[in-house]
């Protein structure tokens, strides 16, 4: 199968990524129910884990406060969860950048005009550590345009490839939920309840669904997606397949 060694990367991160969920998840889920089951014993959280409070010591408190610190944890791993997904998706066009570059080196450098200078260059001690440099600041750039739909079509655009609208919309619409956690405080804006209020059930201001099911559904998304990115720019030449 062809995949680029930047997909290959992507796909080590996106694995430990989902084992990651899934394990809190279970483990939370577990967790629960076990504290479920001793809730009325007038025991701490942590007599009925059986495990030290010494090292513990924030579980030195009355079990019948178990769901109320389970549902904030599992809040808080699936807003990281999504946290990083993007993360992945991030390294993964950043990478692509690189690969680009050592093909089509113009057509990554035009996307800046900007120009080192001979004490700059004269940091560098390899060819190596001036392309890292130019890829890191070429991408820093493209990041501050903020939404991550811009960001894939500056990256992109001028390859001409061709993702299903489909694909491209739904991995969009997960990864705005990173946006809405890092910016919006959690929150749904009028801007993602008037584009997705059809495809996700959600309220204006109301919490971003980032349970686990979601999560789940977001990262095939988003591995869909990527995986269309990638064959078609091996297809068109852009950068070159690791068989």
């Amino acid at each position: 199968m062809r995949e680029s060694k930047s997909f290959q990367r992507f796909q080590s991160r996106f694995t430990y990524l989902k084992q990651h969920g899934q394990v809190v998840d279970v483990a939370l889920n577990k967790m629960f129910n076990q504290l479920k089951n001793k809730r009325l014993n007038n025991n701490t959280l942590c007599a009925n884990l059986n495990v030290s409070t010494e090292k513990y010591n924030n579980l030195n408190i009355p079990s019948t406060e178990y769901a109320r610190l389970v549902n904030y944890s599992k809040k808080e791993n699936s807003e990281y969860c999504f946290i990083e997904l993007y993360n992945i998706f991030a390294s993964y066009m950043k990478e692509i950048l690189k690969e680009m570059y050592q093909l089509r080196p113009k057509s990554i450098t035009s996307k800046s005009n900007k120009a080192l200078n001979y004490s700059k260059i004269a940091e560098f001690s390899t060819y190596e550590e001036i392309v890292n440099f130019i890829i890191d600041d070429i991408f820093r750039s493209l990041e501050n345009l903020r939404r991550t739909p811009k960001l894939v079509k500056s990256i992109i655009n001028h390859t001409k490839i061709q993702i299903p609208q489909a694909l491209s919309d739904s991995a969009m619409m997960y990864l705005s939920i990173r946006h809405l956690i890092v910016h919006n405080d959690s929150k749904i804006d009028q801007e993602f309840y008037d584009k997705y209020r059809n495809k996700l059930t959600i309220s204006l201001n109301g919490k971003v669904p980032t349970d686990f099911s979601t999560f789940q559904i977001a990262m095939q998304s988003l591995y869909d997606y990527i995986k269309a990115i990638d064959n078609e720019l091996i297809l068109k030449g852009f950068i070159n397949s690791r068989e």
